[in-house]
């Protein structure tokens, strides 16, 4: 994706002596990080010591408030939120945005990135002026109402307002809130932000200078593309941009950033960390032998430490009542969110379970707002044990009380199933992700954990436990035969015949043993 012709108006080159441009000075160093230039300009890696976490606090990384007055606010509605310091993300990316750098934040989900960039960048707004100057857009509606609602709690008690944009809810409350709020932060989906600000003109965009992609690798999607590029093009202030993400830059993403972006840092941090928890146990810890730690994983793709990762084989057809026998296991998983990757399947399933006597919602594309709204706060409150969902939950909602991720279904990428996972063991919390698979696709997410650096255990469930399997003691997974059928096998192997086993056949262009390459 390539937006052109975008609004970057007007940014002015740092200069020192001679008029040539400043080395920026990198973000405030903390914990296993790594900062650099985008690799669109000319990359710099810088390895920060780690020790420095222990002596940031977010007071000493905000300004004073003869600099900024929102900053004691601030700091008092961290308080009331519960956070008093800074995760590693939030400690590298916030002194780089209060200098008005351009970033690009790739964080494992739960990391603390929404915070990230909100914190730095509400502090430099200028409460006096009534007019638009920071615009955040993300691609679901869930993750823009998560965000406004942290922007609220955050200028809580400022002359700050938020006003959130969000496809599905009422234009007219929408458009009164713009009249009479006069926001100097919007937050919203795509679509409705371009409704708004091109069609309607109820929103104007034009003295915005500072613009927040969160996802930016799912607003890349050819659904969200003329509606971005417009935006882009409108704010013809803009000096300073955001990308988000828990996945590696893209070559859309490098090309978006060429378009709207200035030298900018790329910040990843890694999931391990000096304060990170050490990993719970996916199974009861009189069933598990002390197993090697995950290495760390790839700077790009990665998830928290904290997590735990099973995988449980079982013929399709039973594993729905798989599932079921997953969630009477002792002790009771308490909150637990599937994925399914076909959305007429939801209400199938949360049939099936609820027929059980398991209390279990559906939360999909198909489900209208309220009901999603509905069940979303129910899950995210802990009044809602079993959610069965899509890939709509699948980024950017943090539900405080998750204890499991099940993958009904397997993903389709490993893009995916970083995501899903990460909605467990956010903000260094505990969480176990579990797949279910039949055999003949188990060895997907064997390359996945190869690449992720993550072990993942074969496990089964038996006597209302969950067991694992020694890795010298698997059960076979080929297909068993009759014992007439085995008898026939046998007869043909003695005639130098080889048996196929339906659904066993090398795929094409495989060259068996002995044979030629397949056609």
């Amino acid at each position: 994706m390539g937006i052109e012709g975008g609004g970057r108006g007007g940014r002015e080159e740092e200069e020192g002596q001679g008029g040539e441009r400043t080395e920026r000075s990198p973000a405030r160093e903390g914990g296993d990080l790594r900062f650099r230039r985008s690799n669109l300009f000319a990359v710099e890696n810088i390895r920060p010591d780690t020790s420095l976490l222990a002596t940031v606090s977010f007071a000493s990384l905000l300004p004073s408030r003869s600099e900024r007055p929102a900053t004691p606010a601030l700091l008092a509605n961290l308080q009331k939120m519960g956070l008093t310091a800074p995760t590693l993300i939030q400690a590298a990316a916030i002194p780089a945005l209060l200098k008005g750098e351009d970033v690009i934040l790739h964080s494992y989900t739960g990391s603390g990135k929404t915070l990230a960039y909100l914190l730095p960048l509400l502090s430099r707004l200028d409460p006096a002026q009534s007019h638009t100057q920071l615009l955040v857009i993300a691609p679901s509606r869930e993750l823009a109402a998560q965000i406004a609602s942290v922007a609220e709690e955050l200028t809580e008690d400022t002359d700050i307002n938020v006003v959130s944009l969000i496809g599905g809810a009422s234009q007219q409350r929408q458009i009164e809130k713009l009249r009479w709020e006069r926001p100097q932060v919007l937050v919203g989906t795509p679509g409705r932000v371009a409704e708004m600000v091109l069609e309607k003109r109820k929103a104007r965009i034009g003295r915005a200078e500072m613009l927040v992609l969160d996802e930016v690798d799912m607003l890349l999607d050819d659904s969200y593309h003329g509606d971005l590029r417009m935006l882009v093009q409108a704010m013809g202030s803009l000096r300073q941009a955001v990308f988000a993400s828990a996945t590696g830059a893209s070559p859309g993403v490098e090309a978006l950033a060429s378009n709207v972006m200035q030298g900018p840092y790329q910040i990843i941090s890694s999931s391990s960390s000096p304060s990170s928890p050490s990993s719970t146990p996916l199974l009861d810890p009189q069933e598990e032998d002390a197993g090697d730690q995950a290495s760390s994983l790839p700077p790009s793709i990665e998830l928290p430490a904290s997590l735990r990762h099973g995988i449980l084989i079982t013929p399709p057809v039973k594993a729905v009542d798989n599932l079921r026998r997953f969630l009477n296991t002792e002790p009771k998983p308490e909150c637990v969110l599937v994925f399914v990757n076909d959305a007429l399947k939801v209400p199938r399933i949360v049939e099936a379970l609820q027929a059980k006597g398991i209390d279990a919602a559906g939360l999909s594309g198909d489900s209208n707002k309220q009901t999603r709204a509905n069940t979303l706060a129910r899950l995210t409150s802990g009044r809602l044990r079993v959610c069965v969902t899509t890939e709509i939950a699948a980024r950017g909602i943090d539900i405080p009380a998750l204890s499991h991720v099940i993958n009904l279904d397997l993903p389709s990428s490993l893009e995916q199933y970083v995501h899903r996972a990460g909605r467990a063991g956010r903000a260094g919390r505990p969480g176990i992700v579990l797949s279910f698979s039949p055999p003949s696709t188990a060895f997907v997410l064997d390359k996945w954990s190869k690449k992720l650096k993550i072990k993942v255990e074969r496990v089964d469930i038996a006597h209302s436990r969950l067991i694992r399997y020694d890795e010298n003691d698997l059960p076979d997974s080929t297909p068993k035969l009759s014992r007439s059928a085995q008898r026939k096998k046998e007869r043909m192997q003695g005639l130098g015949v080889k048996l196929r086993l339906p659904g066993l056949e090398p795929p094409e262009g495989v060259v068996e043993e002995g044979g030629e390459e397949r056609e």
